[in-house]
């Protein structure tokens, strides 16, 4: 945690550009301009890409209110505002009265079809601030340029950027293995965009958009005048990191190059190189040969880690790049031999300082509180520690050792959080910390992790590797582990291996490039107007709330050509049983038609976007009908019904919105309502659908071969973790001896868990008050008894006359403490907080009382 340390003042030094000093403003902005547009000196050959074949040609719809929200929202409003002062939440203010959308959306529009991109939106600021932790600060390239660019020409940047990274994935314009700047895979010119397919006017737009553009640099208080930046994407635009893949292709390249020996690799990497560096010279991008890392991957650590001769000018003439022994890439660590040793090393290390430097900010008697403490250590540390986890931690991996440090740490989190004693075992005080174990909290982590490769686009290089039958129109890759045969299968000690072994083959199919979702033609975009969503009522009372609904079903029947819908969704308690969905269509007063269906293993929700589609499904097939309402439980699974993003249940969205999308753009007075509906009212219209569908003659037990869903997988994951959890707190091995076992205050005994803030740490407000319950429920407190056990005083008496002052004596029969309101022991987790709040030195560090 730097920010709490004493920073050093940068030093002081005159800033050298091509072995001369910048003495003067002038001679600083030429360095300063010469080092970050160094690209404008080189020259481009695009003869070469007249050996490809163009692509086809796809649409480019317009843009929607609900892209230029989704723009917005993405964007922090104490973000540094642009050129003209306009920061992020003005434009959150202004671009949503209606005149002013309008207008902005049909600038943008407009910038699209004519192909053109304004001058004022090309200027920009280039603040230059110093980089932290640089040895010297004598060149340019130890400072980095921060670029301020017109807010709203970032916002329509956003919207461009959210479009072609959808159809470059879609169409495959992105390779397999770049990774960088796109969507689902984190970590020049406009010709190559005609090759690639995308409509004429897209590139005559990025014709305009990449060329005129200028930045004035700003140094403390010194500004410079407007300067050519045609070169390059441009930088801070939110359209820079996909046309860098788009057009540049590579920003950080790796060269592999795989022999039975490590002298058989080098002649040939040595050609790869050499062939990169040609073709980049053809394209005018750069190769910087000081940035080149050499590194050997073998199976035994005692092979020669031979160096290389590249024989390029002019870093690399007669050196040898020599390997490194780690190599950190993309913030993971490589070693040798491919264990990841040392990627756990640093990572771990850095999760122990970081819980050593928060105990600065909080103790047992001041600070924060238990709870902000828990939350601390959640959100700082726990994503250190599981930064890159899934490539030590699989079911080949020998983590016995990573998981004992890891434990080690989290209990020193724990002992903070709670403030106890450093002796306290792991066990308690996670239990009281309300923080899973650790081992249970990756295993969670990797069974996610291992879901989401089904929810991954079908041209993601994961897939190729996955080499799944059940991916439609998926790319494979050459060596995909369905190539390897049985027996390479089982040696091959891989995280691609093990989630292929563990990824269920019956989960639901997702669909991440449809041509319903893409930006600016999903329904939500098209017929924004003619969906309706309306919630409950704030503050209304259960009667004005049926008052509402009475009303709006009068409404709905006196209207002609209108269908009244009514869907429910029931989840068994039995896990054998599927969910079921139900929906009700009427005309007027008349029922014409119903249905009840199984939704296979699936939540509520699942259930809920079920019926929906059910319903949605018999009232659009009924001819005449102009008008539906649709009165429903749980108004987010309508929402969710019409968004097409990545969710539980995302195909029977795509099977909503198919549906209205033809329906609505049948004729333009159709329309449809969703009307939220309190369950607890007992309203006649959902109340009598709701028994239907809780009918247990409609129970559908579940199959071997039966779907599951996302959500539903999730919910069982954390169930059998929390289910492990409770296990191992009622062994003595996990909880030792001394742990008060207590009931909540319906009497059940209480169970550990870390959803909802905890079992115990919820009920404990400050950080004296959770010490004192924590050393009574641990027996680790400074009482008689503690002091017998460690010899550490000849008091260990009790004030009241009993010869030895115990946790059991306090509690029950000690005369100097207040009368309990409980007989005996106290059984109940409540009561031992009622009683440490009515004594405020009891279980603490107070002076040992003699009378």
């Amino acid at each position: 945690m730097a920010w709490v340390k004493q920073h050093n003042l940068l030093a002081c030094e005159a800033i050298a550009y091509n072995g001369k000093p910048c003495h003067d403003m002038d001679s600083l902005l030429d360095a300063l301009h010469g080092t970050y547009n160094a690209a404008s000196r080189w020259q481009c050959d695009l003869a070469i890409l007249d050996q490809l074949d163009p692509s086809l040609e796809w649409d480019w719809p317009p843009f929607s209110w609900k892209e230029m929200m989704d723009a917005l929202l993405a964007c922090s409003s104490r973000s540094a505002p642009g050129p003209n002062n306009i920061m992020w939440s003005h434009l959150k203010r202004t671009l949503l009265i209606e005149d002013v959308m309008e207008k902005f959306l049909a600038i943008a529009d407009a910038c699209m079809k004519v192909g053109y991109w304004p001058s004022h939106f090309k200027e920009s600021v280039l603040v230059i601030i110093p980089e932290l932790e640089k040895p010297t600060y004598s060149t340019p390239k130890s400072f980095r340029p921060i670029a301020l660019l017109n807010m709203l020409g970032k916002v329509i940047e956003k919207m461009i950027s959210t479009c072609l990274q959808f159809d470059c994935v879609k169409h495959e314009v992105f390779h397999p293995n770049q990774l960088g700047g796109i969507q689902q895979r984190l970590t020049k010119d406009a010709g190559i965009l005609s090759k690639q397919g995308f409509p004429a006017h897209v590139c005559w737009f990025f014709a305009s958009y990449l060329v005129g553009r200028g930045t004035r640099y700003l140094r403390n208080l010194f500004s410079s005048d407007l300067r050519s930046t045609d070169m390059g994407v441009g930088q801070g635009s939110a359209l820079s990191p996909v046309l860098c893949n788009i057009l540049s292709y590579v920003n950080d390249g790796t060269l592999i190059i795989q022999h039975k020996t490590l002298e058989d690799n080098l002649p040939p990497l040595r050609e790869a190189y050499r062939i990169m560096f040609n073709l980049f010279n053809v394209f005018g991008l750069v190769m910087e040969h000081n940035k080149s890392e050499l590194f050997h991957f073998i199976h035994q650590c005692d092979d020669a880690n031979l160096p290389i001769v590249l024989n390029f000018e002019p870093f690399m003439a007669a050196s040898s790049l020599k390997p490194k022994t780690f190599w950190r890439y993309l913030g993971f660590y490589f070693n040798q031999t491919l264990s990841f040793q040392e990627h756990f090393r640093y990572y771990s290390t850095k999760a122990i300082s970081t819980v050593c430097m928060m105990e600065m900010l909080g103790n047992s008697l001041r600070g924060l509180t238990p709870k902000q403490k828990r939350i601390l250590y959640q959100a700082c540390v726990v994503p250190i520690v599981t930064y890159g986890f899934c490539l030590w931690y699989n079911d080949f991996a020998r983590c016995k050792g990573h998981l004992q440090s890891l434990t080690k740490m989290q209990c020193h989190a724990a002992i903070w959080v709670i403030g106890t004693f450093r002796m306290s075992l792991t066990g308690q005080c996670e239990a009281l910390a309300s923080l899973i174990p650790i081992h249970l909290h990756l295993r969670k982590l990797a069974s996610c992790a291992t879901y989401r490769v089904t929810t991954l686009s079908r041209t993601h290089p994961v897939r190729s590797l996955m080499g799944r039958p059940d991916t439609p129109g998926a790319h494979m890759h050459r060596w995909h582990i369905n190539n390897l045969g049985t027996k390479a299968f089982l040696a091959t000690k891989s995280t691609v291996v093990d989630v292929a072994g563990k990824l269920p083959r019956l989960m639901e199919a997702f669909n991440t490039d449809s041509d319903e979702a893409h930006p600016g033609n999903q329904i939500m975009d098209v017929f924004s107007d003619r969906i309706s969503f309306h919630p409950r009522p704030n503050g209304a009372s259960a009667n004005e709330q049926t008052t509402l609904l009475d009303i709006t079903l009068l409404k709905a029947k006196g209207k002609e050509h209108s269908a009244i819908v009514a869907c429910d969704s029931s989840v068994p308690q039995d896990s054998t049983e599927q969910a079921l969905a139900a929906a009700r269509v009427w005309i007027g007063d008349h029922m014409v038609k119903q249905t009840c269906q199984a939704s296979s293993r699936a939540m509520a929700s699942d259930a809920e976007l079920h019926a929906i589609r059910a319903s949605i499904g018999m009232a659009t097939a009924i001819a005449g009908v102009d008008h539906i309402y649709v009165f429903m439980d749980h108004l987010p699974s309508a929402e969710q019904a019409v968004d097409l993003g990545i969710h539980s249940g995302q195909w029977r969205s795509l099977e909503v919105c198919t549906r209205l999308r033809s329906w609505l753009g049948a004729d333009p007075v159709r329309c449809v309502s969703f009307i939220s509906v309190n369950s607890k009212l007992k309203w006649s219209v959902h109340q009598n659908i709701h028994k239907y569908v809780s009918d247990q003659s409609f129970s559908v037990v579940c199959s071997w071969h039966l779907a599951t869903s996302l959500a539903y997988l999730h919910m069982a994951k954390v169930a059998a973790c929390r289910d492990e959890w409770n296990r191992l707190f009622t062994m003595s091995k996990y909880l030792r001896r001394g742990f008060l076992c207590l009931c909540d205050n319906n009497d059940k005994d209480i169970k550990p868990s870390y959803l909802g803030g905890g079992t115990c740490l919820k009920h404990l407000e400050t950080p004296t008050l959770c010490a004192r319950v924590c050393h009574c429920v641990l027996n680790h407190t400074p009482i008689g008894a503690f002091r017998a056990q460690f010899n550490l005083s000849n008091k260990v008496g009790c004030p009241c006359g009993s010869p030895l002052q115990t946790r059991e004596h306090l509690l029950t029969s000690c005369t100097r403490v207040f009368e309990q309101d409980y007989e005996g022991a106290p059984t109940c987790f409540q009561q031992v907080i009622d009683f440490c709040k009515k004594d405020p030195w009891m279980f603490s560090f107070v002076p040992f009382l003699t009378e």
